[in-house]
Order: structure tokens, then sequence, then C-alpha cells
């Protein structure tokens, strides 16, 4: 029976550049607690250990880093081992936007929409060691908000899990229903990520 993630796949997802505060892998592996049970958690850990990375979630500091990698193999495993798909990623960013250290940053600093737009590449960069978050137009009349993320090398996954993320705090700042989806950067260039997020 092959493994669910092969060393050639970890050692490229674990070698991918930057690192993430601890809230972001361990809310992961919380929602796979909550959805699987202990079992499903020991689980994960078992096959990320065998990949190569001795785990236990429950030691994982919130606010230390960790590489980026193992968000993603946690995220990869998650949808090998228990055929989570977009919706449940998605949940997994809004789970780590809505808990801990994150929204009481959020709540304290970003009061406004204008604060936000201003205050988000500092944001990201308080969360992760790499890529760029701009925000590339703010347009209050129309409702609508794009965010470029740039220079981050990332997987699809991931990609729904930061629309979770992005639309919670946007919730939270506006306090309306809101939505998030990708759309292409322009000559669609590598490690370039945009969001439309409007409410």
């Amino acid at each position: 029976m092959e493994p669910p993630i092969t060393k050639e796949e970890f050692k490229q997802l674990i070698s991918v550049s930057g690192k993430v505060r601890g809230s972001g892998p361990k809310n992961i592996s919380d929602l796979v607690l909550k959805r699987k049970g202990m079992e499903g958690l020991k689980k994960l850990e078992k096959a990320i250990t065998e990949a190569g990375y001795p785990i236990d979630y429950k030691d994982i500091k919130l606010m230390d880093f960790y590489p980026m990698g193992l968000a993603f193999i946690t995220l990869l495993l998650s949808q090998r081992l228990f055929s989570f798909n977009d919706k449940d990623f998605q949940e997994m960013g809004k789970i780590d936007a809505r808990v801990g250290p994150i929204k009481r940053l959020f709540m304290r600093f970003l009061i406004s929409l204008d604060m936000a737009a201003n205050e988000a590449p500092n944001m990201w960069r308080r969360y992760h060691t790499a890529g760029n978050l701009k925000v590339e137009n703010l347009d209050k009349s129309k409702k609508t908000l794009l965010l470029r993320l740039e220079n981050f090398k990332t997987i699809p996954s991931h990609l729904q899990y930061l629309i979770g993320y992005f639309s919670t705090v946007l919730q939270m700042i506006v306090g309306k229903e809101t939505s998030c989806s990708i759309k292409p950067c322009q000559g669609n260039e590598e490690d370039c990520h945009k969001f439309l997020l409007k409410w």
C-alpha cells in the first residue's frame, strides 16, 4: 500500500521557503480532531511522522513560527486521508481567522475598512515570513476589495484556506456577509494570487 504522501512530495513541500505561525497548522489539526476524532488526528500525525517530520499537534504553540510546508502537508494529508474538499479547507481558514491571537489583533487594530487596507501587508507579515500581500483595489461604493498576494508559493487547498480566512476577516470588519473568489493575475505570473472580496 502506497503512503498518503511520498518522500519526494514531502521533501518538496517542507522545503518551500517561509514560515507561518503555529495557529495555521494547529487550527487545521483541530478541525481534523473535530470531524474525525482522536483516531483521525493520530492517523494524520502518523502519516506526517512517517514522511519525515515527527509531530504532536497538541505541542504546537500558536504564535511560534513553523515551516510553511507543514501547513501545506497537513492540508494535503487532510485531503488524501479524509477526503476533505474546498469547503472544508475554507472552514479551516475561517476558524483560523476567528480564534485566538489573530482575532484579538484584528479587533484591536483594524477598526475600519480603510485601516484594514492600510495594515494588510503588515498583518500578513506578522503571520507569514514569505509573500507580500497588497490591496490592489478597494471600492467601497461597489463593496469590493481586491487583494494581491505575490511571491508566495502555495498549493490549491491552501488557496481555499485563504478564501475562508480573508472572507472571515472582512466579515469581522464590515459586520456583513462576505464572499471571496480567486482571480488570475495578469500574464499568469508565477506565485501570484488575487482574491476578490465582496460584501
